[in-house]
């Protein structure tokens, strides 16, 4: 079975509207168990345990899925993949920062120059970047 046959069949056992049951055996941390203690008690929670967990395993399994289907199709379309610029200014724009009105070329030019220093940059790391220059910029201008 390739990643593709398995995403698919986990897609498809998610998705089962019911199925026999299963005994297994889970340890759940004291304060998981005294925060769902709390939950019950204070916050409405009416779920069982078991509900969560198996709800929770669910959750993980679907963005395991979701982030396997997008490597593997990255891995196809190698072209498809983000920059780094790119994906510091699409969480710039989902922040509304001000900062994106000076184009995606200013992010480029971020990432480049701190890729230059720091190769496993992260995409803060060019906001933080864009930030420090553009203050910069109006220190200069300000002097």
């Amino acid at each position: 079975m390739d990643i593709e046959q398995a995403i698919d069949r986990v897609i498809e056992l998610l998705e089962e509207p019911t199925s026999d049951s299963s005994v297994t055996s889970v340890r759940i941390h004291s304060n998981i168990k005294q925060a769902q203690d709390l939950a019950r008690e204070h916050l409405g929670l009416t779920e069982p345990m078991g509900d969560l967990v198996e709800q929770g395993i669910a959750e993980a399994l679907r963005g395991l899925v979701f982030r396997s289907g997008l490597e593997a199709y990255l891995a196809r379309h190698p072209q498809s993949r983000p920059t780094l610029a790119d994906v510091a200014f699409a969480l710039a724009e989902q922040d509304r920062d001000p900062l994106t009105e000076l184009g995606r070329a200013v992010f480029q030019r971020a990432a480049e120059q701190i890729v230059a220093d720091r190769p496993d940059a992260s995409p803060d790391d060019v906001i933080i970047w864009v930030h420090a220059q553009e203050a910069l910029r109006r220190e200069t201008r300000a002097a």
